[in-house]
């Protein structure tokens, strides 16, 4: 990444805070602190366990512009401001941070309550303890490259889990654990997942995966970033159509499947325009059909 050795001193606002935690590391095995958000001085402030202030970090840039454009469409600008303080500064997160000395893993649980209803919490695993260079790439990277931050990031962690309950109830789940992300979402009558599974560390390729009550619905396949594959599936889990991809336009030969596996019908397109023999079966296999198009129109 070009980046050279960064020292501590390097990163002097963050020194009393790095103190803290590892002083009580070393000292109890554990530490915990709190933050909130201050929105008069678009921080969020950390105190120790006792409520001493130990840093103050500026909120993102893109939630300030956010914050910013909601309150100047507002017809009572006034009124808006004060629903944003409500909302953001009156809940504390909390943070522990345990350490367990015979895996050198740190294992961090954070909880969030605004006002009894909503609660967060969070727990990382990381694969060993980072060394204070590593700390402070982290720091650079946060502040300077957001993207090459996470990426960086999910090298050290083991696993992430975080829960977000509404009134005690479970809402909503995700998790990172190696190359895999999962998110559920759970409704009153029905439950939605989302496993996002990467090829390797570079998360350019991979595969996303939509599921209803246990279902799958389909897959999402992404080359560089780019799809370049999408499979739809019946309700009995069986393959029903493949869609191939190119610049987000339909590209190939797109097959349909009867649901016992025997294709349904080929199509093929170019640029999103079907061009060439449009061919259906029968569950036999055998072609019942053929119909010819030039450039999206069918051809006499």
């Amino acid at each position: 990444m070009g980046l050279t050795k960064i020292e501590e001193k390097d990163n002097p606002k963050y020194k009393k805070f790095l103190n803290y935690i590892d002083e009580n590391l070393a000292k109890k095995g554990e530490v915990k602190y709190s933050h909130k958000v201050n929105m008069d001085k678009k921080v969020v402030d950390f105190f120790s366990e006792k409520g001493e202030f130990l840093l103050a970090e500026n909120l993102p840039k893109e939630f300030l512009d956010i914050v910013d454009r909601s309150i100047r469409v507002a017809v009572n600008k006034e009124e808006i401001k004060k629903t944003i303080k409500n909302i953001y500064e009156d809940p504390y997160t909390y943070v522990s941070i345990s350490k367990y000395k015979e895996n050198l893993i740190l294992f961090t649980e954070e909880n969030m309550v605004n006002r009894g209803k909503i609660k967060n919490t969070m727990s990382v695993v990381l694969k060993r303890e980072l060394t204070d260079n590593e700390k402070n790439e982290l720091i650079y990277l946060k502040n300077n490259n957001n993207d090459e931050f996470f990426k960086k990031y999910r090298t050290y962690i083991e696993s992430e889990t975080t829960k977000t309950y509404i009134n005690d109830k479970l809402e909503l789940f995700q998790e990172i654990k190696g190359l895999t992300e999962t998110t559920i979402l759970y409704k009153k009558n029905e439950v939605s997942k989302v496993i996002v599974e990467y090829s390797d560390n570079n998360r350019i390729n991979s595969v996303v995966k939509s599921y209803r009550n246990d279902r799958l619905l389909n897959e999402t396949f992404f080359k560089n970033k780019d799809i370049v594959l999408e499979k739809e599936y019946y309700t009995s889990g069986k393959l029903a159509r493949e869609i191939p991809l190119k610049d987000g336009l339909i590209n190939g030969e797109a097959k349909d499947y009867y649901e016992n596996g025997k294709i349904r019908s080929t199509t093929n397109f170019v640029n999103g325009d079907i061009d060439g023999v449009v061919k259906e079966y029968n569950q036999a296999g055998k072609v019942i059909k053929e119909t010819l198009y030039k450039n999206g129109k069918k051809v006499n």
